[in-house]
């Protein structure tokens, strides 16, 4: 999954002069660090998922879950939790916030949804896999994982 999105990072008065010339830029090249892939994980998850459980799972699945990670992400409650609980205990949580998360995904993708409330197993996996990825984007995010303190 993909996202772009527009920012100022000048506001320098460039002056041309007439006819025609190739420009150079105005900075040092690649002074902004390669973005970081997010489709490797996401495109991981729907392939284990479609091979284990024999789904058929699509971009707009993976979609799905890139919007749920983003979620986990952004949740300042669960860093907190699986900052200084037990993995345990973390796992609670995130299965709890995971569980949140997902009745939004009724209207997007329901039929992403409906598996997940329809077959345990899936489920289970489906968040055990999501949880594994939240505790590693976590660590190389620099941030602490479970029952770190």
């Amino acid at each position: 999954m993909a996202s772009y999105g527009v920012r100022q990072v000048s506001s320098e008065r460039i002056s041309l002069g007439r006819g025609k010339a190739e420009l150079d830029p105005m900075g040092q090249k690649d002074v902004l660090p390669p973005p970081v892939e997010q489709l490797e994980p996401l495109s991981a998850i729907i392939q284990v998922l479609n091979e284990r459980f024999g789904t058929d799972l699509t971009e707009k699945d993976a979609v799905t879950v890139g919007q749920l990670m983003a979620g986990l992400a952004a949740n300042e409650a669960l860093a907190s939790s699986v900052q200084v609980n037990t993995p345990e205990n973390a796992r609670l949580t995130f299965e709890h916030v995971v569980n949140d998360m997902l009745q939004s995904t009724i209207d997007s993708n329901f039929k992403f949804y409906k598996r997940i409330s329809d077959d345990d197993a899936f489920a289970r996996f489906f968040t055990a896999r999501l949880f594994e990825e939240y505790l590693r984007s976590r660590t190389d995010a620099g941030g602490s994982g479970a029952g770190d303190t």
